[in-house]
């Protein structure tokens, strides 16, 4: 296409000039530094112990039934933990949750046979060699019965959420 059909008025070198600078702007349609239907986080950190001591790698759940919507973190080996919803450690969104704390067992990794490898069963290749074991109170894992709960103020001096797991 000759861009001089488009634009009989202007000189040659303005048609490529303009062409080119239609063309830079295309990617820009459509950016925005927010994003549409996020609801605002706020930063919520804490610390998990069971037995007194501290809970590393535990998973911490914050489920949000008025905004369905759920906030996720894992403890560090301090127990210390920094709440998730959207991105890494954007924090919470304001409101009530109900709380979950979970840790698995940590398996070894497994010598079962992959594909390729001679006498392969593929019946077996879902089957777990050892099932992990829960290492904190069954309780704590279900919303129902853990008993835990917060409120996530809309502000950024929210206190420590510090969870103390009894057996």
């Amino acid at each position: 296409m000759n861009p001089s059909c488009l634009f009989p008025q202007l000189p040659p070198m303005k048609h490529l000039a303009l062409v080119i600078g239609l063309l830079l702007t295309i990617p820009l349609v459509g950016c925005s530094s927010s994003v549409e239907g996020r609801l605002p986080t706020y930063k919520v950190t804490g610390t998990v112990k069971y037995k007194g001591a501290p809970l590393e790698a535990a998973d911490v759940i914050l489920q949000f039934p008025e905004l369905k919507i759920a906030s996720f973190a894992r403890t560090n080996a301090a127990g210390e933990f920094e709440l998730a919803t959207y991105d890494r450690a954007d924090g919470a969104p304001a409101g009530g949750a109900n709380i979950t704390v979970t840790k698995w067992e940590q398996l070894p990794p497994s010598d079962a046979k992959i594909p390729g490898d001679p006498g392969y069963d593929p019946a077996m290749a879902y089957m777990p060699e050892k099932q992990p074991a829960l290492l904190v109170p069954a309780k704590y894992t279900d919303f129902n019965t853990s008993g835990l709960k917060v409120v996530v103020n809309a502000s950024s001096a929210n206190p420590p959420l510090n969870i103390e797991l009894q057996d």
